[in-house]
């Protein structure tokens, strides 16, 4: 048994503690309406900016602070990141197996329905490659044990840098393949839908 006491909650003191994902959500939703209602590409290319710069200043931030992230949380959420990306495959599959074993007509009907709504076959297909570059399977050491903050018989792992940049990769990646998909998935039905 331990004579710690009751352990002190910690204050919510900065950007990625606090409420302001909340931000991040409702300004994403602005982007994909906006997208659609003006028929633009920029706030793809807009978001895709703010997800980079959320992650790049999250990665920033957790080596600077003290409160870190433990090994088995951030292994969980990059599997769990990891995971949601690994749906794209199977969807851009079948997808492209329809596409490309169709008939030359379907595909003409197809590439002509993406170019009446405004969107580009590479920002269609962006969505599938950033997954992609997600899901690369690069060997790191994941964690280091930590004897200085532990008692005697527990140790505490703490996730290593490489791997809280795969976490911040999966994540970016993540985020940026559903922004994309979505994004060009409701240009497209909403053209489709006013015709």
């Amino acid at each position: 048994m331990s004579d710690q006491g009751p352990k002190e909650l910690v204050k919510s003191t900065g950007l990625f503690d606090g409420a302001w994902n909340l931000i991040l959500f409702a300004v994403v939703a602005l982007l994909w309406f906006c997208g659609v209602k003006y028929e633009t590409d920029i706030t793809a290319l807009i978001a895709v900016a703010i997800f980079l710069a959320w992650d790049l200043s999250y990665f920033i931030w957790s080596m600077k602070t003290s409160t870190t992230r433990h090994f088995d949380n951030l292994t969980d959420q990059t599997t769990s990141a990891k995971s949601h990306i690994s749906y794209f495959l199977p969807f851009y599959g079948v997808l492209f197996g329809i596409l490309f074993t169709s008939d030359p007509e379907r595909i003409l009907s197809f590439t002509r329905m993406l170019s009446d709504s405004g969107v580009n076959m590479w920002l269609f297909s962006l969505p599938l490659a950033i997954a992609s570059l997600g899901l690369f399977f690069i060997p790191i050491q994941s964690y280091l044990i930590q004897d200085d903050l532990i008692q005697d018989e527990k140790k505490e792992k703490k996730g290593t840098t490489a791997l809280r940049v795969i976490f911040v990769v999966s994540a970016f990646c993540q985020k940026t393949s559903i922004f994309l998909l979505i994004h060009t998935t409701m240009r497209l039905i909403s053209k489709t839908a006013l015709i």
